[in-house]
């Protein structure tokens, strides 16, 4: 039987570029590939597209994570935006050791080790929980924030604004689709050696302001974008209103607050090292995926 890689968080934006990555690369075909999901019932698609088997991994009930780890010779971990993450990480890796898991790969976010922002807290218990844990191997990726990430903002971008409470800070947003590949990169690699015990910083090859993210969404809708600074309360009410919960709301406010004081406004060529070939431009990722707004600005002219 071929050894088992079990992705948890399968069905988010970084499990399914994840996915994609895998479903790309030939040497998926040496492994069992099962996507961990919090609800069998609502299996996605994607699963069955790419030859991923569904297994039951929900990080608030133990036993359905031993069952999920059970055989599994490599874990990729994706934790969910809740005010019990380190729980859920407590979970994930006492299941891992009941399992005797080769090798976890473990998304954390960038420089959570030099800020005091919500997430960067638990995160960074996080880091600290896998290398004393004993694990045979581990490697950690710290993500920066997400160039997709803008797609949420695409009401403000088609009436010619991106608000948000960067302020004059700036930071090197990456492509979900290099992660994803970064990820696939370590996780099919044959000699797992080389990334254990090691932590990555995955950012772009820039740093890039408001002005600039504005610039760049001004080429892509083809209509001016202005950037326009706000408060932190401002962008905790937008979460809300995009129905995120109040922690989740509370701790990207609070991310953004650290992004204008630059305390993440970190560099690295750590993803091009493990991709082999550049990262993707914002501009790039915002061209290839430009429907996300000119579908937005359709349903806007529909609506007047």
């Amino acid at each position: 039987m071929n050894p088992i890689i079990v992705l948890v968080g399968a069905t988010g934006h970084v499990g399914r570029e994840t996915l994609i990555a895998l479903s790309k690369d030939s040497r998926s075909a040496n492994f069992q590939l099962k996507g961990g999901v919090k609800r069998v019932d609502l299996k996605d698609s994607m699963l069955d597209t790419f030859g991923f088997d569904t297994v039951k991994c929900d990080l608030d009930d133990p036993s359905s994570v031993d069952l999920a780890f059970n055989r599994a010779s490599k874990v990729f971990l994706i934790l969910s935006n809740t005010e019990n993450r380190v729980e859920q990480c407590k979970t994930a890796l006492s299941a891992l050791k009941k399992s005797n898991v080769d090798h976890l790969v473990f998304l954390s976010i960038a420089s959570c080790d030099t800020n005091n922002s919500i997430f960067a807290k638990q995160y960074k218990q996080c880091e600290d929980l896998i290398k004393s844990s004993g694990l045979k191997g581990w490697t950690i990726l710290r993500s920066s924030f997400f160039q997709e990430n803008l797609f949420g903002f695409g009401n403000q971008v088609t009436a010619g604004r991106l608000e948000m409470s960067l302020g004059t800070g700036s930071i090197a947003p990456i492509s979900l689709a290099d992660v994803g590949e970064v990820t696939g990169n370590i996780l099919l690699s044959d000699n797992s050696s080389q990334y254990n015990q090691k932590t990555y910083e995955l950012s772009g090859s820039e740093l890039i302001t408001g002005e600039q993210m504005a610039a760049v969404l001004t080429k892509i809708v083809a209509k001016e974008v202005v950037y326009a600074p706000s408060s932190k309360d401002h962008t905790k009410q937008f979460y809300l209103s995009e129905g995120l919960s109040e922690f989740e709301a509370n701790g990207l406010a609070d991310l953004f607050e650290s992004f204008a004081r630059n305390e993440s406004n970190v560099t690295s060529k750590d993803a091009e090292s493990i991709l082999g070939h550049p990262t993707q431009t914002l501009e790039t990722t915002m061209f290839n995926h430009k429907d996300k707004f000119t579908t937005i600005r359709q349903i806007n002219n529909d609506k007047q």
